[in-house]
């Protein structure tokens, strides 16, 4: 009646359409949003949020499957049979087949009971590729588990089972659609193991994080020889020897200082001096486009290839300026000063 009085009062019978449109699509999608919202703050009281999670009783729903469904249904077709004609085989193999049924219950709560998911390693990926998640799970030492399935909401699920090994790990492939982080949210973890008419599953969110860089595609930024000279002036100017710092990750593999440790020393980095140094600076105002995803696609590609080459420079973004360095440490850190810009 809103729409309708709208148009009466307005006299616009378009503006009546227009809007009778709009508060439709709201009546349809608010209880959707809304049992989603409920569904899940009920579900982080239920299985809070944590890097690893051992799952309980509290963690697991079961349900029949599909499958459990239809054997349902032929149990209560064989016990109408039986009652109807007073056969008393029918019956007792309707009750053999219930009492299956309820046996199946407990082994598919126990194949998933008691195993501890730990958040792995999280491989970071460019825009466009797929993204990988790593998780640990470790089964009690009493017993074995197969046919776990796991998967992300987007994601195909992967398979593990677990009878000599005490604990593996399950690689599961997201494709990075938005450059950023990427949060790949809660897992599902499920069985129907042993025989299919039982579903045991759980949502466990284990915190994990990935980042997507933009796709690097090659610009004209800065010029392949004004890279190539520069490089080769870096190199030569590198021969005076100034002396050792401890070894951070991501140092040129060419300037650590290997002997320490035979010696059981600390690994360290040998520190060289040079009277001119040429900085290259990445800025966002010298790429030549209008478009700014083309624009951090042409920067990380140029990125990518300073890295390579070991050359010293920096970043300079809208808000944000990272000072020159080189090497893997550089290059992680503008990668994803990259992936995290926003105008």
């Amino acid at each position: 009646w809103i729409p309708a009085f709208a148009g009466m009062t307005t006299g616009n019978r378009e503006f009546g359409n227009k809007l009778y449109s709009i508060v439709a699509k709201v009546n349809y999608y608010m209880p959707s949003l809304m049992v989603q919202k409920f569904w899940q703050a009920w579900l982080q009281r239920r299985c809070p949020a944590s890097a690893e999670c051992t799952l309980s009783y509290r963690h697991i729903f079961i349900f029949p499957s599909r499958y459990g469904w239809i054997y349902l249904a032929s149990l209560t077709a064989i016990f109408i049979g039986g009652v109807n004609y007073g056969n008393e085989l029918m019956l007792a193999l309707t009750f053999l087949l219930v009492s299956i049924f309820l046996v199946s219950i407990l082994h598919t709560y126990r194949n998933l009971s008691e195993i501890t998911l730990k958040a792995g390693q999280a491989e970071h990926c460019f825009l466009g590729e797929q993204a990988l998640f790593r998780i640990n799970i470790q089964k009690p030492i009493t017993r074995s588990i197969e046919e776990i399935h796991l998967c992300f909401k987007n994601s195909p699920p992967s398979k593990i089972s677990l009878i000599q090994d005490q604990q593996g790990v399950v690689e599961i492939f997201i494709l990075a659609a938005r450059r950023g982080r990427l949060k790949p949210g809660r897992i599902k973890v499920e069985t129907i193991y042993p025989l299919g008419i039982i579903r045991a599953w759980s949502w466990i969110d284990l915190m994990q994080e990935s980042w997507v860089f933009p796709k690097p595609i090659a610009g004209p930024l800065p010029s392949t020889i004004e890279i190539q000279n520069i490089y080769a002036k870096s190199v030569v100017g590198v021969d005076e020897y100034e002396g050792l710092r401890n070894y951070i990750p991501g140092d040129s593999m060419s300037h650590v200082y290997w002997k320490v440790l035979s010696r059981g020393l600390p690994l360290t980095t040998k520190i060289f001096s040079s009277s001119e140094q040429d900085i290259i600076w990445l800025g966002w105002d010298k790429v030549v486009t209008s478009n700014e995803e083309l624009k951090l696609s042409h920067l990380c590609y140029w990125v990518l290839q300073l890295a390579a080459k070991d050359i010293l420079f920096g970043l300079s973004l809208p808000g944000m300026t990272i000072q020159p360095d080189r090497g893997l440490v550089q290059r992680s850190r503008c990668l994803k000063a990259l992936a995290a810009y926003e105008r």
